[in-house]
């Protein structure tokens, strides 16, 4: 399943590396985020191909980017045109397999997809690159990974860990955390236990927004704090009028019957 995860990886390396290529021929600054769709890639290489413009091309994402690229690529030359088809096609392959590799990991790590959803799968899966260092990570471990990538833990991207109020996201990460290694394990083995990690993760998250809510209730407030005064045993003694009597002196006398002091 490693060997998956690294041609997976790989793949995505292929597709930015030929939109890069493609974002120079155009002379393109934007991301081009179109061609991370399959239907987008099609409607894009239909209308070059067949020099008309493709209908419904509003309803699919990124149309403005879509159209671009039509308009562009019709105004290059022919060798330049029949380039860009060519790299068109290249990205429509990779992603039909990018694509099937999305679906076995679907199957293959129920329990972390149960937990994570499809996107912060894959892209842990990316981070990571093997599920069985994955098993091995701790926690702490687990919560690093994106750092480098997004800036902040990939983990702090689930939708409860973004849902959560700002004093309960860093505590729903860490148990996000712990979750995230027991699935892991679990799917490594293939087990076929009847665990829903996502349930769990809404009760933990609900605990811990109810408790936050009681916490900030004006019934658990106290309207005035009790006055509480301070001092030594003599201050306490004098407030309380019961002063002790002073003891007597008494003198130690040297065997000859003279005071010492």
């Amino acid at each position: 399943m490693d060997d998956v995860i690294q041609t997976y990886k790989e793949n995505l390396k292929e597709i930015h590396r030929i939109k890069d290529e493609i974002k120079t021929m155009l002379f393109l600054e934007d991301d081009l985020e179109c061609l991370d769709n399959f239907l987008s890639v099609c409607c894009v290489i239909t209308s070059l191909n067949e020099g008309r413009k493709v209908e419904d091309i509003e309803e699919l994402p990124h149309a403005m980017e879509i159209e671009m690229i039509i308009t562009i690529g019709r105004s290059l030359a022919s060798e330049e045109r029949k380039d860009l088809i060519s790299k068109l096609e290249k990205i429509k392959a990779t992603t039909v397999e990018v694509d099937k590799t999305k679906n076995i990991f679907r199957t293959r790590f129920r329990y972390l997809q149960s937990l994570l959803g499809d996107e912060l799968l894959f892209k842990l899966l990316v981070e990571t690159g093997s599920l069985f260092l994955l098993t091995k990570a701790i926690p702490s471990e687990v919560m690093k990974y994106g750092i480098n990538t997004y800036g902040s833990p990939l983990l702090s991207q689930h939708p409860l860990v973004t849902k959560a109020s700002p004093k309960n996201q860093e505590k729903l990460l860490r148990k996000l955390c712990c979750k995230v290694t027991i699935a892991a394990k679990l799917d490594f083995c293939e087990s076929n236990f009847e665990i829903d990690f996502s349930e769990q993760m809404e009760r933990i998250f609900n605990n811990l927004e109810n408790n936050t809510k009681q916490e900030g209730s004006i019934l658990k407030v106290p309207l005035a704090r009790k006055e509480t005064r301070r001092g030594g045993i003599k201050a306490r003694r004098k407030r309380s009028g019961s002063l002790p009597q002073k003891k007597r002196r008494f003198l130690k006398l040297d065997p000859n019957g003279d005071d010492e002091s």
